[in-house]
């Protein structure tokens, strides 16, 4: 199989994050590494361009990745969900975003960038392809497409997310590219 070529995506992607102002990110309940990684690097980067920026999920940050990050989950029930103007939920995004979709205002522009299979949500932005080794692979390629150069804590974070979701470089899921990336 061949990875999908998501380059009309990333532009209309970077179009929502040059425009949003308010960005709700959404991680999957029980956060793993990459949907963490995912999420911090988008937080990271859209803090970086001045954004407003939370991250939402059913769970706790994970206690264990404290050390790393100096970030807190929000629980959506804590959240105004109608006051975003854009969404973007990474990995797993049927398992949590699926639940408060819903519940955003219909003009809130919905992105989802993940690397399952079998996901039946759909937004306005859809990034999905199992080819790809990890939901943070997937945002790396989105910085690299439109030039933006990743920082230090949002390299860590991304790196994060890659070698947890190839088991450390040892799963089948482990490419040219994503040696190349990491």
């Amino acid at each position: 199989m061949t990875m999908h070529d998501f380059s009309k995506e990333w532009k209309t992607l970077r179009y929502v994050t040059e425009n949003a102002s308010r960005v709700l990110l959404f991680a999957h309940s029980r956060p793993d590494p990459d949907t963490v990684g995912a999420n911090i690097a988008l937080k990271y980067f859209l803090e970086n361009e001045g954004k407003k920026v939370d991250i939402g999920c059913f769970d706790h940050f994970p206690n264990h990745l404290r050390s790393l990050f100096d970030t807190e989950f929000l629980h959506p029930d804590s959240l105004d969900l109608s006051s975003y103007d854009a969404v973007i939920a990474c990995d797993s995004v049927d398992r949590g975003f699926d639940k408060v979709s819903a519940r955003l205002k219909p003009e809130t522009v919905t992105v989802l960038i993940d690397h399952h299979p079998d996901i039946v949500l759909s937004g306005d932005v859809t990034i999905i392809d199992p080819e790809y080794s990890s939901s943070s692979e997937l945002v790396y390629l989105f910085f690299q497409s439109t030039g933006i150069t990743p920082t230090k804590p949002i390299a860590t974070a991304l790196l994060l997310g890659l070698m947890f979701d190839t088991g450390a470089f040892q799963h089948a899921n482990v490419t040219a590219q994503v040696m190349r990336i990491a």
